[in-house]
């Protein structure tokens, strides 16, 4: 075949070799630089846990040798051959505590699973947390492509989420957050799986979504609690926006990936539901825990160039970061003048424009008749945990950034 023809046919994507990237999806992947460096930002994020002999010490957001003492107990538990754990036998002074039964610990077991597999406590810990930074880093990557973005979209997108002051708060600021810091990790992973499942239901993406939204069930209950709308409203839209194309099928396939999710967690959150009257909440959702003292108004932006992590009497961290939303906000313009062109707006880019203004309006205290009508809100105590999912709707943004920006 003449060299030009054969150019003309790949450009077009009609017989292409069968080393194509269709043929060999994960070995060209791996030869992606850009994932790479996508990777490569995540183990910069997790490369101070990783270094010296300890664990990174946190007082004033957070406790992180509560960490050492949640694996240790779970260890305990998992060499004496109990599974699921349920109890903290040496907690309490050594009355026992049901910490498991009523708290979401996936990361936890892969921390004692690592301490058990020779690691240690502490290194499990250690590994645990920067492994939770590289599954960020990836799954924004991947998501970011699966809608479409570019490469350099798709790194900025990682790099925003990586790199969010609450993404990074909950290891260097609150220590004891690992549940809530892997929640974030999972959110990128469950919409990466529902995209994919709206390009084209198969099994295998039925089974990825089911799993990823099973294990967010099963790291932390306010996460899943807060990120379980936007999953059934994306796909409620994708069906919708396909109703004369399988759209019933569509959502019989994600609906049922969903609940096949909700049942593979059931081992934790049915028990803990069941045995909710046998434990007091009330200090749960009172006094300093009442969502009413922590809305997010002139601080919902922390309006410095470098990101102040300090906790006083007068400020904390727990805002979005002014270049987080800077680079957001520019990515935000590249999408609206994108879409004039095209004369249309797609549901990913809906989808996350709605992300982004409505967390972020549940972070401010014109949000307030929201937390005071809904009965498990109040269970969330901090409306700034909402930035989570608003970081991950401000680094999609961002990926349409570098396709307005020419060279």
């Amino acid at each position: 075949m003449p060299v030009r023809s054969a150019r003309m046919l790949q450009r077009s994507g009609v017989g292409t070799p069968a080393t194509s990237a269709e043929a060999t999806p994960a070995r060209r992947a791996w030869r992606d630089p850009y994932l790479l460096l996508a990777l490569a930002l995540g183990l910069a994020a997790a490369l101070p846990t990783l270094v010296g002999p300890g664990i990174v010490a946190t007082r004033a957001g957070g406790d992180s040798p509560f960490l050492v003492q949640r694996v240790q107990q779970l260890s305990t538990v998992l060499r004496a051959g109990h599974f699921p754990a349920r109890w903290m036998p040496d907690a309490a002074h050594g009355l026992g505590y049901p910490f498991f039964h009523f708290y979401a610990a996936l990361p936890y077991y892969l921390a004692a699973l690592l301490d058990m597999a020779g690691a240690g406590v502490l290194w499990g810990i250690k590994l645990t947390q920067g492994l939770g930074f590289l599954v960020a880093a990836l799954a924004t990557y991947g998501l970011a492509r699966a809608m479409g973005a570019s490469s350099p979209g798709a790194l900025l997108a990682a790099a925003s989420y990586t790199f969010a002051p609450f993404h990074l708060v909950n290891v260097y600021v609150r220590g004891d957050s690992l549940s809530e810091f892997w929640a974030m990790a999972l959110f990128p992973c469950i919409l990466w799986a529902l995209v994919r499942l709206t390009q084209r239901p198969t099994p295998g993406r039925v089974a990825a979504l089911a799993a990823s939204y099973g294990l967010l069930a099963m790291c932390h209950n306010i996460s899943a609690l807060l990120f379980s709308p936007l999953v059934g409203v994306w796909l409620l839209g994708a069906a919708l926006e396909r109703r004369r194309a399988g759209g019933g099928r569509l959502l019989l396939a994600g609906g049922g990936a969903l609940a096949l999710g909700l049942l593979i967690s059931a081992w934790f959150w049915a028990p803990a539901l069941r045995d909710q009257p046998l434990v007091q909440l009330q200090d749960q959702t009172t006094g300093y825990f009442h969502y009413a003292g922590h809305f997010r108004a002139d601080d919902l932006v922390q309006w410095r160039a470098i990101h102040d992590y300090a906790i006083t009497g007068e400020r904390d961290p727990f805002s979005a970061g002014l270049s987080q939303v800077a680079v957001a906000a520019a990515g935000l313009v590249a999408l609206a003048a994108a879409s004039v062109r095209r004369r249309r707006i797609g549901l990913p880019a809906t989808m996350v424009v709605l992300t982004v203004g409505v967390y972020t309006w549940l972070i401010t205290p014109s949000s307030a008749w929201v937390w005071d009508s809904l009965p498990l809100l109040p269970f969330v105590q901090f409306p700034w945990r909402l930035l989570s999912v608003q970081a991950l709707g401000l680094a999609l943004l961002a990926s349409s950034l570098p396709r307005a920006l020419p060279g």
